[in-house]
């Protein structure tokens, strides 16, 4: 009898539901480049500002996405947490912010790292969010991402993909396909890719060069893809690299290929970036924004780094 108890009073602690944390968000300016405070050009981008958070919280960190609505700024974790925060994009300060847990289908907060290692965010037009996962690898939506999740159809190939090399970057166009890109497949040049579209995943491959991955994707206001790309090495460290995809390219079958936009390589401040989004501000400029995954690693930080697309 006394061990139902505690299994019982276990599995309570263990479903209680989780309510939003509020936490304070520090934001330290950071260099674009730390040994030549002059150079600001990467590419076809310019350097305008960049950032590095900090907080108290545990739970901070992780960061594998980044979505904008409005003033908010939305992301997901490594371990299974959603981040909502107010930004205030001349500073990129962060006020109201919240660290809530992602849920499953059964609206059970999520807790196994097999099953809350969530990797994606994207907006579903409706005010809803899609979400991808890996290890246990999956593709669902959240009417509210403080509600149960809804597991999509799997794509064809995504369940045999490696434990941490699934779905990195999606992204909804404007014709309202949802486009996923896993990290890597069996073939070394490319990376396994699908879209949505009437119900049904349809496949295509993404381009790789030397050994850079997709780990984000967002929209251009052209309707076409950006993607951030990392590559990580022991030898050379972490480098990124940013490419454009036109959308005349995502057709089932198409081996697609991006143009390069830049790349972000040491001595250049560069972290673990695998969020990406893209903003126009008041003046008609578009500005790209790149947050990173600290893997809540002391040796890593949270970095929100802006450049300019030029024309």
């Amino acid at each position: 009898m006394r061990s139902t108890l505690i299994s019982l009073l276990l599995a309570i602690s263990l479903y209680t539901p989780v309510f939003a944390a509020a936490i304070e968000v520090q934001t330290d300016p950071v260099n674009f480049n730390p040994e030549k405070a002059s150079i600001s050009s990467l590419g076809k981008l310019s350097f305008v500002k960049g950032v590095e958070y900090k907080s108290d919280s545990k739970k901070f960190g992780g960061f594998s996405a980044l979505l904008f609505q409005g003033d908010q700024l939305f992301s997901v974790t490594d371990k299974g947490h959603w981040l909502k925060a107010n930004i205030d994009f001349s500073t990129l300060a962060l006020t109201q912010v919240t660290l809530s847990p992602l849920h499953s289908k059964k609206n059970k907060p999520l807790i196994k790292k097999k099953s809350s290692d969530a990797e994606s965010l994207a907006s579903d037009g409706t005010g809803g969010f899609y979400v991808t996962f890996e290890r246990k690898h999956r593709i669902t939506h959240y009417k509210d991402l403080s509600g149960p999740a809804i597991t999509l159809p799997h794509p064809q190939g995504l369940k045999a993909l490696a434990n941490n090399h699934g779905v990195e970057a999606a992204v909804k166009l404007k014709d309202g396909r949802l486009v996923i890109f896993a990290e890597a497949s069996d073939d070394e040049n490319f990376s396994l890719a699908w879209f949505l579209k009437d119900k049904e995943w349809k496949s295509f491959s993404y381009r790789r060069y030397d050994d850079f991955k997709p780990t984000g994707a967002a929209l251009l206001p052209s309707g076409d893809l950006l993607i951030l790309e990392r590559r990580f090495t022991l030898l050379s460290g972490i480098a990124i690299r940013l490419r454009k995809v036109s959308l005349d390219q995502i057709k089932q079958g198409n081996q697609v290929e991006g143009d390069l936009l830049g790349e972000l390589a040491p001595p250049l401040t560069v972290d673990n970036f695998e969020g990406v989004a893209v903003r126009v501000n008041k003046q008609g400029e578009i500005l790209i924004y790149l947050l990173s995954d600290d893997n809540f690693s002391a040796l890593q930080q949270t970095l929100l780094m802006v450049f300019k697309l030029e024309k």
